[in-house]
């Protein structure tokens, strides 16, 4: 059986905790909007299958992580810091 798209695109949200990524997600997802959403405990995941032009699908997976200090980007420095 053939999936239902022909592209994926697989999107990872990062932001400070209340940034709006979950109701971002379920936005994108279920086409609603949340103004208040409770706090994520664990990982939120979402996925919809879009149009992207004749006949071509995209499947977008949305990887949405609870926001703490560990989701920061690492900070790397060189030898001459």
């Amino acid at each position: 059986m053939a999936q239902p798209w022909d592209y994926i695109a697989k999107i990872v949200s990062l932001g400070d905790s209340g940034s709006g990524k979950s109701s971002l997600t379920i936005r994108l997802c279920e086409g609603r909007f949340v103004s208040h959403h409770d706090v994520t405990i664990g990982v939120e995941f979402g996925s919809r299958v879009v149009p992207v032009g004749p006949p071509a699908s995209l499947e977008h997976n949305i990887n949405n992580p609870v926001a703490s200090p560990s989701n920061k980007p690492p900070v790397t420095k060189s030898p001459n810091d």
